[in-house]
């Protein structure tokens, strides 16, 4: 009887090792990112001394940061220093994705303000800048370094950046796939980016220079599958967009071309379209298309590095390789001048969708 009793107890003791387990597992997957943000006096304009000091707290707070959450807060408080009017979207936001903000007045009462990098304004722009970006791009081993000197070094040059002013990026590899992997994937701040650089662009306050070098930058993000098939066989008008053995995916194409025509910014559709409609130029829909049009504009700009613009995967290579013969033969050796010149600026300025 003893050894019976014994072994129900044992039992029951694993059993409650496994539910306490399993509960401190469920409260550490739930638990509350807390987290760090350096924010200036909200009434302040124009980064008065507060709010400057404010940006460069977090930026050397994004330098020093170890955990990606908090990585993410610090660029927060950097948007909400340049934009102050998006405090309360953005803090609801990251509450929403678990983050509980501790919000830091620039004050050295409550800020160590010793060996902070002595950025000017538009320094902290340059790195508002590229804070933005990163919320858009999918930076890898390969593409980061060059990527992130190009964007600051034309930030600079626009923001007006002194050239005796180092400006240091802040952003690991690591921490910038962080930006884009936690608040990258907040549609709704993408859309609150996008609408901000369309206001500052058409509305009635002072442009600043920023905003139009991001516009052209984020021109037809995550849209390249759309882009490469309309500029390559659309506007061509290539003879495979009348293969029987693409039509659903041509009827699929021309829907898409037809929704964006009707938008209010073409260019910044996926952003802003209702999402029944965003699925709509998803590659998935003309996956066949896209990859013959990658193939083309890939040969004619002799650059192998366009095959790895858009994905390949599921799609059958010997009716690829078909159409692509197609309509190679169809065009000849002769590049139409229409899309010599979209091939000669598609990474400088996208073209603008054409109205049918």
């Amino acid at each position: 009887m003893k050894r019976n009793f014994l072994a129900r107890t044992s039992d029951l003791d694993h059993l409650h090792n496994l539910i306490a387990g399993s509960t401190k597992k469920q409260k550490t997957e739930n638990a509350t990112r807390e987290c760090t943000i350096y924010i200036g006096d909200e009434n302040d304009r124009e980064l008065p001394f507060g709010s400057l000091y404010a940006v460069r707290a977090n930026i050397r707070g994004i330098s020093e940061a170890e955990e990606d959450e908090q990585v993410c807060a610090h660029v927060v408080g950097i948007m909400i220093c340049i934009v102050p009017e998006w405090k309360q979207p953005l803090l609801d936001l990251i509450k929403d994705r678990g983050f509980h903000v501790d919000i830091v007045p620039p004050r050295p009462t409550c800020l160590d303000l010793r060996n902070l990098s002595m950025y000017d304004y538009p320094s902290c722009l340059t790195i508002f800048g590229f804070c933005l970006l990163l919320l858009f791009k999918n930076c890898n081993q390969a593409n980061y370094n060059s990527y992130a000197n190009a964007r600051l070094s034309a930030l600079r040059a626009v923001n007006g950046a002194p050239p005796d002013v180092m400006i240091t990026n802040p952003f690991s590899l690591k921490k910038a796939q962080a930006v884009r992997a936690i608040l990258g994937a907040i549609h709704a701040l993408k859309k609150l980016v996008i609408e901000l650089i369309i206001n500052r662009i058409h509305g009635t306050e002072t442009c600043r220079p920023i905003f139009p070098y991001l516009a052209t930058i984020l021109e037809y993000n995550e849209m390249s599958a759309f882009r490469l098939s309309y500029e390559t066989l659309v506007i061509t008008e290539s003879p495979i967009l009348k293969d029987s053995r693409v039509s659903g995916e041509v009827s699929n194409l021309f829907e898409a071309v037809g929704l964006i025509n009707k938008s209010k910014h073409p260019k910044y559709f996926r952003y802003l379209a209702p999402k029944e409609q965003v699925s709509k130029i998803d590659r998935a829909r003309f996956p066949t298309l896209a990859a013959v049009a990658q193939k083309i504009k890939a040969e004619l700009m002799g650059d192998e590095s366009v095959l790895q613009i858009v994905s390949t995967k599921g799609v059958r290579d010997d009716l690829v390789a078909d159409l692509f013969k197609i309509h190679k033969r169809a065009m000849g050796t002769h590049t139409p001048p229409i899309l010599r010149r979209i091939l000669d600026r598609m990474f400088a300025s996208p073209v603008p969708v054409v109205r049918f």
